[in-house]
């Protein structure tokens, strides 16, 4: 008894287009339909200074910055007021009471709370400083 190799050729590629389709939402910002989410979420952790303080740096007017998430603990028995700036100008204002944990959520991935429209570094400061710690959550577009 003998044992033949026997080799069988791969088909031919289909050819023409793919029917399938992908629904992207369009972005006024950049005029273009993209999927809602582009990667993983990422995450920016600071103790909120009294003085402006980097949250997130590196911040380019070609990908820029969204954000989903943000979560504030306050461990000091006062309320403090904590400012976050992005490179544009644009700000975003909490008022976190004493010895409480407030969070603050986008509705959708379509509508971030905040979003960077220049290139910089997005900047936060609290009033009070180091009793606050500001975690938070974005995509880069």
């Amino acid at each position: 008894m003998s044992v033949t190799e026997a080799q069988t050729p791969l088909p031919t590629p289909p050819k023409g287009m793919d029917i399938t389709v992908a629904h992207h939402w369009f972005n006024p910002e950049n005029k273009h339909y993209e999927p809602k989410i582009l990667a993983h979420p990422l995450n920016a952790n600071i103790a909120v200074p009294a003085v402006a303080g980097n949250l997130i740096a590196g911040i380019t007017a070609v990908n820029p910055v969204w954000v989903y998430l943000l979560i504030y603990a306050n461990t000091g028995a006062l309320i403090e007021t904590v400012t976050i700036t992005e490179p544009g100008g644009n700000t975003l204002i909490a008022h976190v009471p004493g010895n409480t944990t407030l969070v603050i959520q986008s509705a959708t991935p379509d509508q971030p709370l905040l979003r960077s429209t220049a290139a910089g570094n997005m900047t936060v400061v609290g009033t009070i400083g180091a009793v606050t710690q500001l975690t938070c959550a974005y995509f880069v577009k």
